[in-house]
């Protein structure tokens, strides 16, 4: 698994215990519609408290994929909202680290 996050300086209102795991391919996935492909491991951000946890910054996410290539297609990240219907929401803003300046990639 490749990937890496980011908390800037106070990002987190106090001292927290997280670990990051990557799912099993038998764990609940997003629901995929027509055309779509999962391109990266499914991973979880677990924190030491049951309600989530809300950032005070932005935090930065980065995810190793295998759509180097797309073609036309976007890459979309969802954050799973509700485990017991398996609801599934897009994050939104995502960036491809290749359009970043200083980056000089094929």
């Amino acid at each position: 698994m490749a990937t890496h996050i980011i908390f800037p300086p106070d990002a987190v209102p106090e001292d927290r215990s997280m670990a990051l795991y990557r799912w099993r391919s038998s764990a609940c996935f997003p629901p995929l519609e027509e055309n779509e492909a999962i391109v990266s491991d499914v991973v979880e951000l677990s924190t030491d408290i049951s309600e989530g946890l809300t950032f005070n910054k932005e935090v930065t996410l980065a995810i190793s994929h295998s759509a180097s290539d797309l073609k036309g297609y976007e890459v979309v990240v969802k954050k799973l909202i509700d485990k017991d219907t398996n609801e599934w929401m897009d994050v939104g803003k995502t960036v491809d680290f290749r359009s970043l300046p200083g980056k000089d990639c094929p």
